[in-house]
């Protein structure tokens, strides 16, 4: 997270945002359903949109969740992992 906002990117709107995508998340892995999670990711697209924050800091945003991720969830967290490598990827 430190790079991203060191980059000068707006930071105002990220523990807001963070609850939400751990909210989502933490549901798909309670209920086994990975379907949770991009259903539930167009309502953060939407929310950072509502923020005024531009679609290529939205691709940032998801780039260093995923990057942070890898970092601190490890293999044992495949099906997130995998998620947020396709939303990175996208």
């Amino acid at each position: 997270w430190s790079s991203f906002a060191a980059s000068g990117k707006p930071t105002d709107h990220l523990p807001e945002i963070n609850r939400e995508m751990a909210g989502i998340i933490s549901a798909a892995l309670k209920f086994g359903d990975s379907s949770i999670l991009s259903k539930d990711m167009e309502w953060i697209q939407d929310l950072m949109t509502s923020y005024r924050l531009p679609e290529e800091e939205v691709q940032d945003y998801i780039d260093a969740y995923h990057q942070a991720a890898s970092v601190h969830l490890g293999d044992s967290a495949a099906m997130i992992l995998n998620w947020l490598e396709d939303l990175a990827g996208s």
